[in-house]
């Protein structure tokens, strides 16, 4: 149920070199039922050089939701995620927070609580724009998964945005002719 799924070969070596070389600074993370909440590169990286032991803190107060924000945290500030893996990590990061906080009331009677997407965007350091973007890209991948397959997000998101287009006119020519197929009839009447 971890959000990475892709290990980078070269990656983890290179992270494998460095801790051979300086030693592992920031430690395992695991919560008190020895569950992993953050450092499974390391743990790749130190198997790779055949270690047996690994440094490790225990967080024995971190509730479920606090875990999986921990290891959504780490992976969104450390080694790039595939984009596919990025987006899915945003995505599930900003329902989280919806979860715990609930959904913004809208119009007039909102009273300003609950989770915003400027929230999310706020939380990451990125623009509400891009974070919104990032959300929407996430469930079109969900439901298409041949887009997570493109080469780039950027391909992924052009394709995306030339199905809605496509969509678009598909629906403007059936309404057109909807339209038009009515108003012979009424004619002919």
């Amino acid at each position: 149920d971890r959000i990475r799924k892709h290990f980078d070969p070269d990656k983890l070596e290179k992270l494998a070199d460095s801790i051979r070389t300086t030693g592992l600074i920031e430690p395992v993370i695991i919560d008190s039922d020895n569950f992993l909440v953050a450092g499974e590169r390391r743990i790749r990286a130190c198997q790779l050089l055949g270690w047996t032991e690994v440094r490790i803190d225990y967080f024995e107060s971190l509730d479920e939701w606090k875990q999986k924000v921990a290891e959504l945290d780490e992976n969104l500030h450390r080694d790039a995620l595939s984009y596919p893996e990025e987006l899915a990590a945003k995505k599930r990061l900003h329902e989280m927070y919806v979860e715990k906080y609930g959904t913004p009331k809208s119009g007039r009677g909102g009273d300003g609580t609950g989770w915003k997407v400027k929230d999310t965007a706020e939380r990451l350091g990125i623009s509400v724009g891009s974070i919104s973007e990032d959300l929407q890209l996430a469930n079109a991948v969900e439901k298409n998964p041949e887009l997570g397959k493109l080469k780039s997000k950027v391909a992924a998101k052009n394709a995306f945005k030339r199905d809605l287009e496509l969509k678009g006119r598909t629906l403007l020519a059936a309404l057109t002719k909807q339209k038009k197929s009515s108003s012979d009839s009424t004619y002919l009447s």
